[in-house]
């Protein structure tokens, strides 16, 4: 007679759970304090809030000049606008750049806690 599907399951169920509880007394697990889990989650609180206002800081810094230059244009003054263009390029590559630099420093320290 072929075992039903029923049997199958709850052999394997059993095996696993034996499994699970020969990996548990190898392998202790204790959880964090909450003290560190609070200060993990205020740290990342922390780090979010800041990004944020970095990259509205950025969003403002490219959309009010970039408004501003397509302003000049529309007013007939495209030496200005393309002048603005160039500095504007410039310095967005720049800032490009930094945040590059900045994300690839926070994800060695990130790496190097998970440690």
């Amino acid at each position: 007679m072929k075992p039903t599907g029923r049997k199958i399951d709850d052999k394997l169920v059993e095996e696993l759970k034996e499994t699970w509880n020969a990996m548990e007394a190898t392998f202790g697990a204790s959880p964090a304090p909450q003290e560190d889990w609070v200060s993990f989650v205020s740290e990342r609180k922390a780090l979010a809030k800041r990004r944020l206002w970095r990259e509205l800081i950025l969003f403002w810094a490219i959309a009010i000049p970039l408004l501003a230059a397509m302003l000049l244009l529309g007013s007939g003054l495209p030496a200005w606008f393309w002048i603005g263009q160039g500095l504007f390029a410039i310095a967005g590559i720049l800032l490009f750049f930094r945040e590059l630099r900045d994300d690839r420093d926070e994800g060695g320290a990130e790496h190097e806690r998970s440690r």
